[in-house]
């Protein structure tokens, strides 16, 4: 990664449960190292995260189930009118 021009962070949207962001760099070899520099960007944003308290929220889902119904009693078929 080059230090010249400065790296930049874009904040580009909100979604449910995140904030996106889009960091840009610069690299000397973008053929060659592209992979390998977002990964150590990645690993170090994950350590700065963790480094200062900093969790990432997981959607949580409530479920409300019905109760279930009570069963009736079958009809005796054995008596006789």
């Amino acid at each position: 990664m080059l230090r010249e021009p400065e790296p930049n962070v874009w904040l580009i949207g909100f979604g449910e449960s995140r904030v996106d962001h889009e960091i840009l760099v610069w690299i000397s070899d973008p053929e060659g190292g592209v992979t390998n520099v977002k990964s150590d960007i990645l690993n170090r944003l994950w350590h700065l995260f963790r480094d200062n308290g900093i969790i990432i929220p997981y959607p949580q889902r409530v479920i409300h189930a019905a109760p279930a119904p009570v069963p009736q009693p079958a009809p005796d078929l054995s008596a006789t009118p």
